[in-house]
C-alpha cells in the first residue's frame, strides 16, 4: 500500500467554539452610537412627512406673528410672507423635527385652516345660541361633540386656541359652503369677487317703487380731474 502524499487535515473546532469566535469578532467591530431622540435635526423633510401636533402649533404661531407684523403686514407679497414664515418656523421648530420649505408649510397651513374654520363655525353658532345659565365650557363640549359626529375627533384644539380670536376666524366657514374666489386685479393689491354679475356704474339708482331717486354719474378719473382743474386755472388767469 502506497503512502498518501496529502497532508492530514487539522480537526475542525467544535460548532460551539466557531459560534463563540464569530461573536468575539463581531464584538471587536465598533458599532455606531445612535443619536439621542432630541438631537438637533438640520435636514429638510423630503416627500410626504407627517407633522407632530407641536409642529402644527408652531406653524399657526408663525403665521400669526408674520401676518400681524406691524411693519410688514400690509407691505409684503404672499410669496415674501411665506419666505419669512419659513425662516421663522425653522428657527423655532422642535429641534428634533425636520426643517420645512415654504411650500410644505403653506400646504400644512391650508389643511389646518380648513379644520379650524369648520370648528369655529360650529363653536360660534353654539355660542350665539346658548341658553340662559349655559357656560362657555358647555358650549365647548357641545361643539366638540358636534364636530366629532361630522368630521371625527378635533385634533387642532391647541391651534384653535391661537387662531379663534383672529379676524379671519371669527365667523368660520359653514360646512359644505365655499367662499367666492377672489381675483387680484387692482394696482394697490385689492381683491374683487369672481361673481360675474355686471354692475353698471352709470346707471341711475332706483327707489322702492322702481323709479330713479336721483341723478347719478360715475366720478371722473384722476387725469380728467387734473385736466379740468388746469383748464379752470387758465380761464381764471385769462
Amino acid at each position: 500500500m502506497k503512502p498518501s502524499c496529502e497532508q492530514p487535515r487539522a480537526p475542525e473546532p467544535p460548532r460551539r467554539k466557531r459560534k463563540m469566535a464569530r461573536k468575539e469578532k463581531a464584538a471587536s467591530v465598533p458599532v455606531p452610537v445612535p443619536l439621542p431622540s432630541n438631537a438637533p435635526n438640520e435636514e429638510y423633510a423630503t416627500g410626504r412627512t407627517d407633522y407632530e401636533l407641536e409642529e402644527y402649533v408652531k406653524v399657526a404661531q408663525c403665521w400669526v406673528d408674520i401676518s400681524e407684523d406691524s411693519i410688514w403686514a400690509n407691505n409684503q407679497t404672499s410669496s415674501r410672507m411665506w419666505d419669512r414664515i419659513e425662516a421663522r418656523y425653522n428657527e423655532v421648530k422642535p429641534i428634533w423635527e425636520y426643517k420645512r420649505t415654504k411650500v410644505q408649510l403653506r400646504k400644512c397651513w391650508d389643511r389646518n385652516k380648513l379644520h379650524v374654520n369648520n370648528f369655529c363655525y360650529i363653536y360660534n353658532r353654539n355660542k350665539d345660541a346658548r341658553g340662559s345659565g349655559e357656560s362657555m365650557e358647555n358650549v365647548l363640549k357641545k361643539s366638540m361633540s358636534e364636530y366629532h359626529k361630522q368630521f371625527g375627533q378635533f385634533k387642532m384644539y391647541n391651534v384653535w386656541l391661537i387662531l379663534k380670536d383672529k379676524a379671519k376666524f371669527n365667523g368660520g366657514i359653514p360646512v359644505g359652503s365655499s367662499a367666492a374666489k377672489r381675483t387680484k386685479n387692482t394696482a394697490t393689491g385689492g381683491y374683487t369677487s369672481s361673481d360675474p354679475s355686471p354692475v353698471d356704474l352709470n346707471a341711475e339708482p332706483e327707489g322702492s317703487s322702481g323709479t330713479p331717486t336721483s341723478t347719478f354719474r360715475r366720478p371722473i378719473g384722476t387725469k380728467a380731474a387734473k385736466a379740468q382743474a388746469k383748464g379752470k386755472t387758465k380761464a381764471a388767469a385769462s
